[in-house]
């Protein structure tokens, strides 16, 4: 359970820690920290999920003609048909997390106001991640995917600028806003896309859970029923029930935590912005805890479906 001050209590200390209009670093630092923390788990999930799209298509080809009893061939499974996404598009997203991920450690290098060179460096690999991410653009044949990332890709230079030539604090909030108008926009579009990659994933777990069933059926009707292999077929169930049902926690937690990643930077932009007013702090450190709250749970979809994951190998 999260322990709240009362928001007067609260007001009162903040307006010690933040003099209206200071715009000090260190009063984004564990917002900020949240914020990083929390994306790199919605993002490390999210690239595993593209490297597994492909392969998810492909087995649910091969499920489907193993239940249909089609015979199978290596054309059939080298068919661009089964192929969601291709090297290319699956290096422009790879680049696309990336650079999400390097403009994250770019904003917590720049709260960290007693570390400026951390913050010059942070800067430079976020212009080098997105100057990766616009050599890729032109491989992938997504137009709405180009444009959510062209606009992000812009930043490169103007970022660099900004932290070079600004103070700390003032880096810090025009980083923010400079950012608002493209990270949000391609966020939402690889949530998008994970969700649906998720769900076609889902959607092979299902057909291996009915299969489990169906094998098992199938045993019990032969004569002589073996109870050993009964045993052998019911793990088999319980196995792919309970990948089927651990994905799909880890897809809704997933998906959650795209939605707060969204939220949470909408606050850092709205907090950039704003005159620096405890009540302004308040809502930025609510929703940096709950996108933290949503990453952690998204952790834990992890390592529940990893575990179930490896017993099917």
């Amino acid at each position: 359970m999260k322990i709240r001050l009362p928001f007067n209590r609260l007001s009162v200390i903040l307006a010690l820690l933040l003099p209206a209009g200071c715009a000090s670093p260190l009063a984004y630092q564990k917002p900020v920290v949240n914020f990083q923390k929390a994306s790199a788990v919605v993002i490390e999930n999210a690239r595993n999920e593209y490297k597994c799209a492909n392969k998810s298509e492909r087995d649910i080809e091969i499920d489907s003609r193993a239940d249909k009893m089609l015979r199978i061939d290596a054309g059939i499974l080298d068919s661009g048909e089964l192929v969601l996404y291709s090297t290319e598009a699956l290096a422009a997203r790879m680049a696309a997390l990336d650079a999400i991920s390097k403009h994250g450690q770019m904003l917590l290098a720049l709260a960290q106001s007693d570390a400026p060179d951390k913050a010059r460096n942070a800067a430079v690999a976020l212009e080098s991640s997105l100057s990766r991410l616009g050599k890729s653009l032109g491989m992938e044949g997504s137009k709405e995917f180009n444009s959510k990332a062209e606009g992000f890709v812009s930043l490169g230079g103007e970022i660099v600028r900004l932290v070079l030539s600004s103070r700390a604090s003032d880096a810090l909030d025009k980083a923010i806003i400079a950012s608002d108008a493209y990270v949000k926009p391609l966020v939402a579009l690889l949530r998008d896309e994970y969700e649906l990659n998720a769900e076609r994933r889902r959607g092979r777990l299902s057909k291996s859970r009915v299969m489990a069933i169906d094998a098992y059926n199938d045993l019990l009707s032969k004569k002589p029923v073996s109870a050993e292999k009964l045993k052998i077929a019911a793990e088999q169930i319980k196995i792919s029930q309970d990948a089927w049902e651990n994905f799909a926690l880890l897809q809704g937690a997933e998906i959650e935590g795209f939605s707060a990643m969204i939220k949470a930077h909408q606050e850092l932009v709205d907090y950039a912005k704003s005159p620096k007013a405890p009540r302004d702090f308040s809502a930025l450190v609510d929703a940096t805890e709950s996108f933290a709250a949503d990453a952690q749970l998204v952790s834990e979809a992890i390592r529940k479906f990893s575990r179930r994951e490896k017993k099917t190998e």
